[in-house]
């Protein structure tokens, strides 16, 4: 392993598909719209362990009056090998609650924690995920802004998530 960290950019735009009606009288097009940037620094320390860290920014164009349009987050994740095809996997991101970005005095409606733990088995051409999250959204946005969901309180989804792997 000859580089010692591997930096990386990863970010979104999500449009919400939900009727207009939803989104109030003063409908835009644009309220759909939410977007999510995150800065992840990972690193392989040796063939059975791998862990990246990372810090997030997400906005909602359109948000109820007691919710923030803006949130800033950390995390952790990686991954355990414990055979060449088997490992398991972990994530654990925090919402962090700062008053300087916050619109709203308080918070009223404070992000939990997201904690996931998963299996992965890989195969030469694919990589097959089964895990529990407290993740209540698809997207990366719902966990720092929306997530309700408290794992010691049993609050949890159970996922299931297939990667091709491409060898060009």
């Amino acid at each position: 392993n000859s580089m010692p960290v591997s930096i990386t950019l990863y970010g979104n735009m999500a449009i919400d598909g939900r009727n207009k009606e939803v989104f109030g009288l003063d409908y835009k097009s644009t309220n759909r719209l939410s977007y999510f940037g995150q800065l992840i620094v990972g690193k392989k320390f040796n063939d059975w362990l791998s862990l990246q860290v990372n810090t997030s920014f997400s906005h909602y164009n359109l948000v109820d009056t007691s919710y923030d349009h803006d949130a800033v987050g950390v995390g952790i994740s990686g991954r355990i090998k414990f055979s060449p095809q088997s490992s398991i996997i972990f994530q654990y991101d925090v919402p962090l609650r700062i008053k300087s970005i916050s619109e709203n005095r308080g918070f009223k409606h404070p992000s939990l924690p997201n904690f996931a733990l998963g299996y992965q088995a890989s195969t030469g051409t694919h990589d097959f995920q089964v895990y529990i999250s407290t993740a209540s959204g698809i997207i990366p946005q719902d966990m720092y802004m929306r997530n309700s969901n408290d794992f010691l309180n049993g609050d949890f989804m159970i996922g299931f998530a297939i990667t091709r792997l491409w060898g060009f």
